[in-house]
């Protein structure tokens, strides 16, 4: 039970790494294109980590 529950949280931990690596992506092809600055990049990734936080 305590393993399942170990792979479980592990699991959640790497979906929201892969998560952030992808919307990081997302800005970074925004950012070259010229459809988002550095600024707006930054505040988005921040909301996001920040939303992340609370619902831990």
């Amino acid at each position: 039970m305590f393993d399942a529950l170990k792979r479980l949280c592990i699991m959640g931990v790497g979906m929201i790494s892969k998560a952030e690596d992808e919307i990081q992506t997302v800005i970074a092809d925004l950012r070259n294109m010229g459809e988002l600055s550095e600024v707006a990049g930054q505040y988005v990734m921040t909301v996001w980590r920040e939303r992340v936080a609370l619902n831990q």
